[in-house]
């Protein structure tokens, strides 16, 4: 249940109306906690063997805001794509040296 904002509301998305009213059901679970406040959004966060984690929207965002929980969560999830990610650069990086040690190109 994260909430959020595109970066330019006025020029981005019609102004909702009430919650439920608008071209599209907006949901609320915490109450709407500012006037460009677009309702809940789901995002995506996975990790790349590169060494990055990556955080993905479904549409622009100027901000969003989660619950204190929430927040610890995702604050979590993030930690651990970041030592997945890490863990696979290491791989990589060894990956590199066994074939220059070994003489491949890679």
């Amino acid at each position: 249940m994260v909430r959020c904002s595109p970066p330019q509301a006025e020029a981005v998305a019609p102004q909702a109306g009430p919650e439920g009213e608008g071209e599209e059901m907006r949901q609320y679970p915490n109450g709407k906690i500012s006037p460009d406040d677009e309702g809940q959004l789901t995002i995506m966060v996975s990790s790349h063997v590169a060494g990055s984690v990556k955080v993905t929207f479904p549409k622009p965002v100027n901000w969003f805001a989660l619950p204190a929980e929430l927040a610890r969560t995702l604050a979590a999830t993030l930690l651990h794509h970041a030592g997945l990610a890490e863990d696979g650069m290491r791989q990589l990086e060894e990956q590199a040296k066994t074939a220059a040690a070994e003489g491949r190109v890679q």
